[in-house]
């Protein structure tokens, strides 16, 4: 009885550690999905900067709008070719820097250039060019060549 007992607890301890094993190792490959989605997300984050770098240091005016028409970035020269002072453009919405008409022409180029780029994952290619008016912030209008991806 007493050796049963015996059998029966190192059995029991055996079983215990091998589920222990199991679930460690089960938790080890959910850790390295996490890691590896983790990873994923930072070398997006890092190709982003990096390519904001680019386009805050280049000469020529560059801005960009999420799908709500807001303005989610704008470098130097952007900011002084349209008369805005640094990061007040931010949030803003594109109806700032586009005159009224032109505005149905472009949210019609932007909304095809998106349903394309949801075809299209990940590819950051121009999908129309377009030369359209620039609307400053003193209301005089300027000619633009503007590319929607």
């Amino acid at each position: 009885m007493i050796e049963e007992k015996k059998v029966r607890k190192s059995l029991g301890c055996a079983i215990f550690g091998v589920m222990g094993l199991l679930i460690l190792w089960q938790g080890s490959e959910a850790i390295k999905a996490h890691r590896a989605q983790r990873i994923a997300e930072a070398a997006q984050k890092v190709e982003r900067l990096r390519a904001e770098l680019i386009l805050a240091s280049s000469p020529f005016a560059h801005i960009m709008c999420n799908d709500q028409q807001k303005i989610i970035f704008a470098n130097p020269a952007a900011e002084q070719l349209f008369g805005w002072q640094e990061g007040s453009l931010l949030g803003q919405s594109a109806h700032v820097v586009i005159p009224p008409s032109d505005r149905d022409r472009h949210y019609r180029a932007s909304s095809e250039a998106a349903d394309d780029i949801r075809n299209i994952a990940g590819n950051f290619v121009i999908r129309q060019q377009m030369l359209t008016n620039g609307l400053k912030k003193n209301g005089e209008l300027i000619p633009l060549q503007i590319g929607i991806r």
